[in-house]
This record gives structure tokens, sequence and C-alpha cells, in this order.
């Protein structure tokens, strides 16, 4: 992650131990200087919200684990908006093959919505 204070930049390193706190205190220490009251508003939860998405992955890390590649595949076209149909079309499955899969998936990993596999998705860089 990259840091930046007035024309100085730094690489910030992030591990699983990472301190959003302290980037927080490292980005604004002079917060009178920068004037930019908006911004370290929206910098703030966009902080928050990576932080939380790292404790998702971890939570979920094992469940990830028990996916097929099939199976990260069809997510994957799911996030990005298409249907069992379709995605039995590009992968040459029939559909009732895909509807499979997608009940595979809801059950290992628990779902209990579509919004609830986005989430997943975009935690897991499957998009």
């Amino acid at each position: 992650m990259l840091s930046s204070t007035k024309s100085k930049t730094r690489v910030i390193p992030i591990n699983k131990d990472f301190d959003f706190a302290h980037l927080w205190k490292t980005l604004f220490l002079d917060k009178q200087d920068l004037g930019l009251t908006y911004r370290k508003h929206h910098l703030f939860h966009k902080l928050n919200r990576i932080h939380v998405e790292f404790q998702f992955v971890s939570k979920n890390k094992k469940r990830f684990k028990t996916l097929t590649k099939r199976e990260k595949e069809i997510i994957r076209l799911l996030a990005r908006g298409y249907n069992n149909p379709e995605i039995a079309k590009l992968l040459f499955l029939s559909r009732y093959t895909v509807e499979q899969h997608r009940k595979n998936i809801n059950k290992k990993l628990q779902f209990k919505s579509f919004a609830a596999m986005m989430v997943f998705a975009y935690a897991f860089d499957l998009v």
C-alpha cells in the first residue's frame, strides 16, 4: 500500500497483523496542514472496510479451500453478471449441471442469499 504525505511516498507492508490504526496515524499525522476533512473521513471508512474484508477472508479461508476449480469459475461468472443458462453455454455444460454446482457452492459456503455469494466473490478476488 502506498502512503503519501505531501511529496513523500513510501511503501507500507500489509500482513495479517497489520495495524490500520497505525496507518491512520501515519497518513494524517499533521491533520491541520492537510485540510482534507472529507477525504480523511472517506479514507478512514475505506480503511475500515478493508480491515473488515481481511477479517472476513481469514474467517472463511477453510471454506474457500473446499471449492473446486469449476465452482470458483462459476462464482466468478455469476459475479460478472451471467445467469445459469449463459454459464452453461460458456462452459459447455448443461443448465442442470450449473444449477447443481450452485447448490454445492451454497451448501459448502452456507450462503443464504446471492448477495452473500457476491460478498464472498469480492473478498476472495473472484471477480
